[in-house]
């Protein structure tokens, strides 16, 4: 075999060699720490809702302003706003005022279906104020059953009187605002609180332990 000399200036063969790797960039402890106090904050408050909306539902339906059958309650109007008229067919008296007696009595319906009953509300001055139909409210809470029969809208908060007549016995009219209202509300900020800690937790701990 020969051997040729490459000349001088001549263009020389190398072999290729493979490009370095780069080195991996350390983890990001504090993406970390933050992702992982999101998502513990968003499971845990939306937990902490999500308990609060039970509790919030029986408050609701123990705040409900009861009126007995036979008699005038004064109920007092804090606030204006849109309210419902309920006929309690399980329950027990609260405080009362007007001409019907305290009892503190438990009541319980035993008839089929819901009883008849009129409800009249009136102001101070006497005049009565308009009901709308709505029978899409209910409640089954803090020992007490109740379906809606109306709404009321108080325009001036004060002092007001409900007299209540049926030939049926074993129930009341409770009014007030709908106990559901905000227990549903409650249930929904649980859902999105759980949620976004879920997701923007779990997307800072993924880039925090993910190498540059």
């Amino acid at each position: 075999m020969s051997y040729q000399p490459v000349p001088p200036g001549a263009p020389q063969a190398f072999a290729p060699t493979a490009p370095a790797t780069p080195a991996k960039g350390p983890r990001k402890p504090a993406l970390i720490g933050v992702g992982a106090l999101l998502l513990a904050a968003g499971v845990v408050s939306g937990i902490v809702m999500l308990l609060a909306s039970s509790s919030n539902y029986d408050d609701g339906v123990k705040n409900l302003a009861r009126a007995p059958i036979g008699c005038t309650t004064e109920l007092e109007f804090a606030k204006q706003g849109t309210f419902t008229i309920y006929v309690e067919t399980k329950g027990s008296i609260g405080d009362l005022r007007g001409d019907c007696p305290n009892t503190g009595d438990s009541y319980s319906f035993d008839g089929s279906g819901l009883p008849d009953v009129d409800v009249v509300l009136t102001d101070d001055s006497g005049s009565e104020i308009d009901q709308s139909s709505d029978e899409s409210k209910d409640y089954d809470a803090a020992g007490a059953v109740g379906q809606s029969i109306s709404t009321v809208t108080i325009d001036d908060p004060g002092t007001y009187q409900i007299t209540v007549t049926s030939g049926d016995e074993g129930f009341v009219v409770a009014v007030g605002k709908d106990p559901q209202d905000v227990a549903s509300s409650l249930k929904t900020n649980a859902i999105i609180a759980i949620v976004a800690g879920l997701v923007l937790g779990g997307l800072l701990l993924v880039l925090g332990l993910r190498r540059g």
